[in-house]
């Protein structure tokens, strides 16, 4: 279904793009050609975005809550533990994502001014030799090349942090339900098969999260 989707996607996009360019007005065209056909070409990141598996992880969101249920009633008190740890999920993924947009953008800026600058010299090869104006246009493209390298670096440091964060908080639900419940069990509150069950059940609460925290990582 999601293919589909995205194959329907796919057509109306491009045909509503294919109609932009052409009622254009070129009075107010302030972009080169090199920019204006690299914005064009990011389009394919938007369709793959809406046409990824990744979206159906919103669906399983709710199912979070459901199961923080389920282990409320077979474990009791340990489904404190994970229910504290899904709103700390999501502050750090949420709190980091003004940055990653920021970075994206100047990422999409610097890929723009690298596209006008190859199609510029394509274009104008000949008058470029003449003119001797090869190192102009080199020094250009190097720095924009340096600029998009460190901007992704930073970016994927961001994007990193918020990923990790993310996956440790699998390993410290796991672990946290494991030592609420050896207390709960000593007491004989509650069986060693329940607090197994909870467990298992934790790590279909937080799996949803780290998706969701790639998914707004994409959308940015």
């Amino acid at each position: 279904f999601i293919d589909k989707a995205g194959k329907k996607a796919d057509s109306r996009m491009s045909r509503l793009i294919f109609n932009q360019l052409m009622n254009m007005n070129l009075a107010t065209k302030n972009e080169k050609s090199g920019a204006l056909a690299s914005t064009v070409r990011e389009f394919e990141s938007v369709r793959d975005f809406f046409s990824s598996a990744s979206l159906v992880a919103l669906i399983d969101t709710p199912f979070m809550f459901l199961f923080i249920g389920v282990i409320a009633m077979i474990g009791g008190y340990v489904a404190l533990v994970p229910l504290l740890i899904v709103p700390l999920v999501i502050i750090v993924a949420a709190s980091v994502q003004p940055l990653i947009k920021r970075y994206s953008t100047q990422s999409a800026g610097h890929q723009k001014g690298k596209m006008g600058t190859l199609l510029e010299l394509l274009n104008n090869i000949e008058t470029v030799r003449t003119v001797a104006g090869g190192g102009f246009l080199e020094k250009r493209w190097d720095e924009t090349i340096e600029d998009n390298s460190n901007t992704l670096i930073k970016g994927r440091t961001v994007n990193n942090i918020a990923t990790t964060f993310s996956q440790s908080a699998l390993q410290i639900s796991s672990t946290g339900i494991v030592v609420v419940g050896v207390f709960l069990v000593s007491s004989q509150s509650i069986s060693t098969g329940a607090l197994i069950a909870c467990v298992i059940l934790s790590g279909r609460i937080l799996s949803p999260l780290v998706q969701i925290g790639q998914l707004l990582t994409r959308l940015n």
